[in-house]
């Protein structure tokens, strides 16, 4: 199976063995880390954004319903979500400790959980 890593500044093409046509793994040790089905909407149209942290970091992220593999490593804040109402928490890939994202929890309507992974930081499936 060939594979595009979503990168906005660098993007390569991988092959792959792997049979999961929707995987969605880590770029750096390839663990599975979700699926392109799992890509949810929480706020406006597209679960694709752009945002910036209070340290001038600028993060292309995309949204997902549900994740494997991963491991939160820090406890959960409120301080500056990209996200109003939600608590965030880094993610690390189980496997390797990449950084990955972020986990977003809230009551803040119907999606009380979800997950905000940088897209440089993943491997899509191409022509899907």
């Amino acid at each position: 199976m060939v594979l595009l890593d979503l990168s906005l500044t660098d993007p390569k093409i991988i092959t792959d063995a792997d049979e999961n046509d929707g995987k969605v793994v880590c770029v750096r040790c390839k663990t599975s880390i979700s699926d392109k089905k799992y890509m949810i909407t929480v706020t406006g149209d597209s679960p694709f954004h752009t945002f910036t942290n209070p340290h001038g970091f600028s993060f292309n992220i995309i949204t997902f319903g549900y994740c494997e593999n991963v491991m939160e490593v820090s406890e959960p804040v409120g301080e500056y979500s990209w996200f109003p109402g939600y608590l965030w928490s880094i993610l690390a890939c189980r496997e390797c400790h990449e950084h990955l994202g972020w986990r977003f929890s809230g009551d803040v309507g119907e999606v009380n959980q979800f997950f905000g992974l940088i897209r440089e930081k993943l491997i899509f499936p191409l022509g899907e």
